[in-house]
C-alpha cells in the first residue's frame, strides 16, 4: 500500500481475535438476509409471477478485516472493498451461469432499462449487463469494455474500538481488465500512486508505481504507467459515453479501444506529455480546485 497504509503496524492476538469474532458476527447477521432472500423468493412463486420477475442481488460495497493489517472497514480501494457480487435470475438468464467481464454499479440502470425494453438515456455513464448466452459471448469478445473505476472522498475510519482513523483517504482508482491483463492503479490525495498487476500479485503486495525496470503485455512499466494515469484522468471526471468508451475520448480518431491497442510505441510520446493527476490538498468532499488538471491531451495522427 501507500499513503497511510504504508505505517500500519501489524495486528497483535487482541486485534486478529477481534477481528474473528467480527467476521463471526457478520456471518450471523447475513443470515437474516439469506431469510429475507427466502421469503422475497417464496413470495413471489406462490403469486405466479416467480418466472416472469428478475430479481437482483447485490451490495454496495465490500469489506476488509485484517487484510494488509487493516482493522474492519470498507473505504478503501483494495480488492477486498470493490469486489462486490451480482446475481441475477430471470427470464432468459442461463442458470448457474458466471461471467467474469467488466461491470460495476453504473451499469445496473441501463441493465434495466435494457430488461424492460426502454431507450437507454444518453447521459447513462454505464452500459446494459448482457444476460443471454449471445451477449456474454460478445461481452467476453469485447475489447472496449476494460475498466471499472473508482473513487472516495473523506477520512478512513474502523468499524471497531481499534479502529485506525486518517485524514488522507481521498483517492482516484480504478481496475483495468483484458485477455491477457488485470490491474489496479490509483492516485491517493497525497500524490502517492499504487499499481499492481493482479494476475501475478493478486493479494496487491509489489507496488509497481515508479518502478525503473519491469515490463507488461511486453511494455516497460513505465510507458504503460503512462497509458494508465491518461485513463484515470478521463474517468474521474467522465460522463455519460466518455465513461463508456474513454479510449474513444483520447483517441477520438480511432484505432485504440483498450490498453492494449494504447499500448503501440508510435503513441509512446503521446502518453509521456500527458497531464498527470495531481492533488493540491485532502478533502473530504469533492472539490474539483483540489483535483489538478481535468483534461486528457487529445490524440490525432500526424
Amino acid at each position: 500500500m501507500a499513503n497511510w497504509g504504508l505505517i500500519i503496524p501489524q495486528l497483535n492476538a487482541t486485534e486478529i481475535a477481534y477481528g474473528d469474532h467480527y467476521y463471526r458476527r457478520r456471518l450471523q447477521t447475513l443470515q437474516s438476509v439469506d431469510e429475507m432472500v427466502d421469503a422475497v423468493i417464496k413470495r413471489l412463486d406462490q403469486a405466479g409471477v416467480l418466472d416472469n420477475t428478475y430479481v437482483i442481488f447485490t451490495s454496495d460495497n465490500g469489506f476488509h478485516i485484517g487484510q494488509h493489517r487493516l482493522k474492519p472497514g470498507k473505504t478503501c480501494a483494495i480488492e477486498e472493498d470493490i469486489n462486490v457480487p451480482f446475481l441475477i435470475r430471470g427470464p432468459g438468464v442461463p442458470k448457474g451461469k458466471t461471467v467474469d467481464f467488466v461491470t460495476t454499479h453504473t451499469d445496473i440502470a441501463p441493465t434495466i432499462f435494457s430488461l424492460a425494453n426502454i431507450t437507454l438515456r444518453e447521459d447513462f455513464d454505464g452500459s446494459p449487463i448482457p444476460f443471454s448466452e449471445n451477449g456474454i459471448q460478445k461481452a467476453q469478445n469485447d475489447p472496449k469494455h476494460d475498466h471499472v473505476n473508482v473513487e472516495f472522498w473523506g477520512t478512513q475510519r474502523g468499524y471497531d474500538a481499534f479502529g485506525l482513523a486518517s485524514a488522507n483517504n481521498t483517492y482516484k482508482a480504478m481496475r483495468v481488465l483484458g485477455d491477457r491483463y488485470s490491474l489496479f492503479y490509483s492516485v491517493w490525495c497525497s500524490n502517492e500512486r499504487e499499481f499492481y498487476d493482479m494476475k501475478k500479485d493478486p493479494g496487491q503486495m509489489t507496488n509497481l508505481a515508479g518502478s525503473g525496470s519491469g515490463q507488461l503485455l511486453d511494455r516497460p512499466l513505465s510507458v504503460v504507467q503512462d497509458r494508465l494515469d491518461a485513463l484515470l484522468l478521463v474517468l474521474k471526471s467522465c460522463k455519460a459515453e466518455t465513461c463508456r468508451l474513454p479510449w474513444r475520448h483520447i483517441h477520438p480518431e480511432g484505432g485504440v479501444e483498450n490498453l492494449r491497442d494504447a499500448l503501440d510505441a508510435k503513441y509512446d510520446e503521446f502518453y509521456a506529455g500527458q497531464p498527470k493527476i495531481s492533488f493540491s490538498d485532502c478533502k473530504d468532499f469533492y472539490d474539483i480546485a483540489s483535483e489538478g488538471a481535468q483534461d486528457t491531451l487529445v490524440y490525432y495522427d500526424p
